[in-house]
Parts: structure tokens; sequence; C-alpha cells
């Protein structure tokens, strides 16, 4: 798992820079409704100063969060780095249990599943999440803040 596409978003626009392959895969969860553009019609989209602003502005969110990411890799431990996706995870699903499976998070920390296994139990253990059968949920959102400021 690499990210969560929320409403409104978009993905895979690279694709249509160039001879590009899919690298990666979607799945919906819930009702989903695309809308596909093929490369002809981007191209007539670009055309559009402020459709091109925003879609700057959007590839520098996503580089800052990319360059995020990879700090956070190189800086945190892992139970820090899990808890602060975790944190992220929770806002996203607004406030209810995150629907995970440890491969998922396995997958987006870069990390094994024993190594998020190990994680998710000292998290466990300190009181500040919960697990259950294919979710996590974050007890309380500031003690996790608090506990991972301090980690930092």
């Amino acid at each position: 798992m690499m990210s969560a596409v929320r409403p409104g978003q978009h993905f895979a626009d690279v694709l249509m820079f160039g001879d590009r392959q899919r690298t990666h895969r979607a799945t919906a969860q819930g009702k989903t409704v695309l809308d596909l553009y093929d490369p002809a019609a981007f191209e007539i989209l670009l055309d559009h100063p402020i459709i091109v602003r925003a879609l700057y502005r959007i590839t520098a969110e996503r580089l800052r969060g990319a360059l995020a990411m990879l700090d956070d890799v190189r800086g945190l431990s892992r139970e820090a780095h899990l808890a602060k996706v975790l944190l992220h995870m929770h806002k996203s699903a607004s406030g209810k249990a995150i629907a995970c499976v440890q491969e998922d998070l396995a997958g987006l920390l870069g990390v094994s599943t024993m190594t998020v296994a190990k994680s998710l139990r000292l998290l466990r253990e300190q009181g500040l999440i919960e697990t259950g059968y294919r979710q996590v949920t974050v007890l309380d959102p500031a003690r996790l803040r608090s506990w991972l400021s301090a980690q930092e």
C-alpha cells in the first residue's frame, strides 16, 4: 500500500507523460466512481492554466509528502514511524477504526509483517492503540501524538 486516494483526488496521471507502464494497482473500498482520461484528452486539459496550476499544487504536495516519508524512514524508530502513519490514517478515517491488515502496513512502511506486528504490540502495550480483526483503533489521538513527540 502506497497511499489512500480520497474522494475528489486523482492518481496515475504520470502515465500520461511518455510511454510509461503502471507500477501500482488501485483497490476501491466502498462506492467508487472513476473518470478515465486518455492522453489526448489530458493534453487538452493542459491548455488551461488553472488546471495546470492545480496539478502543480497537487504534485508539489505529493513531493512534500514523499520527502517527509523519506525523513521518517531515515530518522524515526519503526514504532514511531508506524504511530505517525496510524495518526494520519486515523484522521482520514474520521476517527473510526482504521481498516487495514498488517501486510498493508508493512508495505506502506517498507518493513516486514513481523516488524509491524512487533511495533503494533509495543503501541498496544503502551495503551495507545487497540487491534482487532483487519483493523486498528487509535484510542486517544492526543496521547499518541504526545508519545510520538517524545520519540522524535
